[in-house]
Formats: C-alpha cells, structure tokens, sequence
C-alpha cells in the first residue's frame, strides 16, 4: 500500500509541476524553460505508468498513454515560444 501511496503521489507531483510550469510560463519564460524540463524529465520517469501501447515503433519501442503527459508539456512550451516571438 505504500508503495502505491508513494506512487501515486511521484504522479501528482510531476503532473502538477508541470502544470504550474506551463502556467507561469506564460507569464515568464523561466517557466516555460522548467516547463520544457520537467516534460523531458517525465519521458524518463513514466516507466512504472506507461498504460497502452498507442504506437509501435518496434524493438520494444513505441508510443505510450503515460507519454503523452510529456507531449503536452511539449506541446504547450512550443505553443508558448511561438507567442512570445509572434507579438
């Protein structure tokens, strides 16, 4: 049980880091840097939540339910630099 407890609370802390970065950085581009951080961080540490399969890439490689919380992250950071240059 504590082994779940732990878990499930490293999701919701990196989940909402991520959040509040994507907030502030729309604000400051501190955080849009953090933002692009802890995405990339969550590519590496997802891999006891990694749900479905979405796409194969083959040799044990492919796309998974729990990436796309770090394509979003992704996502949102690019979203954020496109405004910042497109004033």
């Amino acid at each position: 049980m504590l082994v779940q407890l732990r878990d499930g609370l490293t999701i919701f802390a990196l989940a909402a880091s991520i959040s509040i970065a994507a907030f502030i950085g729309y604000q400051h581009v501190m955080g849009t840097a953090i933002l692009v951080l802890l995405a990339l961080a969550w590519f590496t540490l997802d891999a006891d939540w990694e749900g479905g399969v979405l796409i194969d890439f083959g040799g044990g490689h492919g796309l998974t339910q729990a990436d796309l919380f770090g394509l979003i992250g992704l996502g949102v950071a690019a979203h954020q630099l496109w405004r910042r240059t497109h004033r």
